[in-house]
């Protein structure tokens, strides 16, 4: 299938050159699970559980996602795309011609003058690892804008989907933009930038927002204020591999004396790195011996579930994460226990609640997708020309 040859634009300048740009990145925090369970009438389950999960999975649908604006089209058409590291590539909207398509803002290619046609059908998985039906549509070709309009990409191709992902996720997001290369479907906005030559280098780097502090993608370089000491690199794993993940070496949970919990050897295992899920999916059995020294130590229970004092959270363990080649992603509380309302327990406040759940499938292919906690206290720097990522300890 062959679509339009894909011209960038950097405004203000006569013709294509390198360029570095920044986008903001946004939390957005997700609606109530019954709510969304009302609108779609489809279980939110992420499909990847094995059905015994330690933490209720419902809980991991109040987190937060990361998303950051783009507009299609011309006058330009705005939607809130989330942020993915993983498949689908494909940029997709939902359109006008979507019979079922009444929540979120929806493109209209009739009011758009930089519109064309392709109409070849086109079908995706949804965005991260979510037990919910293929996105449908057709191809079509317009003018993109990142970072606030001054990055255009002319003739991008992307997909007017006919069904919505607000039906599942509400407001949160309309739209995905994925960091993925060499992913099945159309190239996404990072490939397309890449494959046009239009970056000072060819590397996204991300900060993701935390304690107020603003989050940035930012598109051909690093940003060299957001982090303290060097960075340090790994290789995509295994070689030849088409996704963001690194070797593991291992994994340990300890108390903050240094009495240790548990640990699991993962030695051969790969680390998805991925934003588009609010939670971490640790090894089974790892993974049980974590819950249970959080319930013991820390659970309250409240509404049927069980929850951490969010006053105690200061008090848990750390999770480190151990990488091929000596280094460490060290994830504390701060960074792995959530804070929400929650709808089911509405006299109780605000509750905290660690975001991990339980691999299933994975453990059988030996991956451990590592989700924003893990990301969240780092600097990260993705390099697809040099087949690597570079982690930096994120300044406070």
């Amino acid at each position: 299938m062959k679509y339009p040859a894909i011209a960038v634009l950097l405004m203000g300048a006569g013709a294509v050159q390198a360029a570095v740009y920044s986008l903001p990145v946004v939390e957005e925090q997700l609606e109530s699970t019954a709510a969304l369970h009302r609108r779609s009438q489809t279980p939110l389950g992420p499909s990847r559980s094995s059905g015994s999960q330690p933490i209720d999975s419902r809980l991991a649908l109040l987190s937060t996602l990361y998303t950051t604006p783009l507009t299609l089209g011309t006058p330009p058409q705005s939607f809130t795309a989330l942020l993915t590291l993983q498949r689908p590539a494909t940029l997709f909207v939902p359109s006008t011609a979507c019979p079922t398509c009444t929540h979120g803002p929806l493109y209209d290619s009739t009011a758009s003058s930089t519109h064309h046609p392709n109409g070849s059908a086109l079908s995706l998985p949804p965005p991260g690892p979510w037990n919910l039906p293929d996105l449908t549509g057709i191809v079509s070709t317009d003018t993109l804008r990142l970072a606030a309009g001054a990055l255009e990409v002319r003739e991008f191709a992307f997909m007017e989907a006919n069904t919505s992902v607000a039906r599942y996720f509400g407001d949160a997001f309309s739209s995905v933009l994925s960091l993925a290369v060499g992913a099945p479907g159309l190239p996404g906005p990072f490939e397309a930038l890449l494959d046009a030559g239009t970056l000072d280098a060819g590397v996204v780097s991300l900060a993701l927002p935390r304690d107020g502090r603003p989050g940035e993608l930012l598109f051909g370089g690093i940003n060299h204020t957001q982090y303290t000491g060097a960075l340090t690199e790994y290789k995509l794993w295994p070689p030849g591999t088409e996704r963001w993940q690194v070797q593991l070496t291992g994994m340990s949970f300890v108390h903050q004396n240094g009495t240790p919990i548990a640990r699991k050897p993962l030695r051969g295992w790969a680390g998805v790195l991925h934003t588009a899920l609010p939670a971490t999916a640790l090894p089974r059995e790892f993974a049980g011996a974590v819950a249970r020294a959080v319930i013991d130590g820390w659970g309250e229970t409240k509404c049927g579930d069980v929850y951490i004092p969010c006053d105690r959270m200061g008090e848990m363990p750390v999770l480190t994460i151990e990488l091929e080649g000596g280094g460490e992603l060290v994830v504390g509380p701060g960074e792995y226990v959530r804070r929400v309302e929650v709808p089911w327990c509405p006299h109780e406040g605000e509750l905290c609640f660690p975001a991990f759940g339980e691999a299933g499938e994975e453990d059988a292919a030996k991956e451990v997708w590592l989700g924003p906690q893990v990301l969240a206290g780092v600097y990260s720097v993705f390099d697809w020309g040099n087949r690597r990522v570079q982690f930096g300890v994120l300044k406070e």
